[in-house]
């Protein structure tokens, strides 16, 4: 089993890219506006269990939860691998469950932009040479982070 959280490069003091800790409660009038969007359009609103697990996911943990979902089939083995060094055996079941749910709840007031991914290296085949069913393009099986600035490159250097 791994020992601690995921590694993060330290960022220089007072840099706009560094964190800060906030407690759940400072988030408590974004949660409402969003519930009420919610509730306009006739969603269900973000239970907090969803928002927390949402919220959680932006963090570090993300590596944790990315990894469960690539690996935890087994069928490749590097993916496995992943998953059993940074996890040991924990498949995070019930924030992943909280995740999903909070995502598809959001997805409904958000609307479709063009989004880009930080390159991680060359895409498979697969993902530009058509298949016997004239098919081509993947499917990720875990939650993926993309971003609307199409300047973003490599610098991000996350899931």
């Amino acid at each position: 089993m791994a020992a601690g959280w995921p590694a993060e490069a330290k960022l220089e003091e007072g840099s706009d890219r560094r964190r800060t800790v906030r407690p759940v409660h400072t988030f408590d009038a974004a949660w409402k506006a969003m519930n009420a969007r919610l509730t306009a359009i006739g969603a269900q609103p973000l239970t907090r269990p969803e928002f927390v697990g949402a919220r959680m996911y932006t963090g570090p943990l993300y590596r944790k939860y990315n990894a469960v979902l690539r690996g935890v089939s087994g069928t490749v083995p590097v993916l496995a691998k992943a998953w059993s060094e940074l996890c040991g055996s924990n498949r995070y079941e019930t924030t992943i469950h909280v995740i999903t749910n909070a995502l598809a709840k959001l997805g409904k007031v958000q609307s479709a932009e063009v989004l880009f991914r930080a390159p991680g290296g060359a895409l498979p085949k697969e993902m530009s040479t058509r298949n016997e069913f004239n098919v081509t393009g993947g499917v990720e099986l875990a939650f993926m982070s993309c971003t609307t600035n199409r300047d973003v490159r490599g610098e991000l250097g996350v899931g």
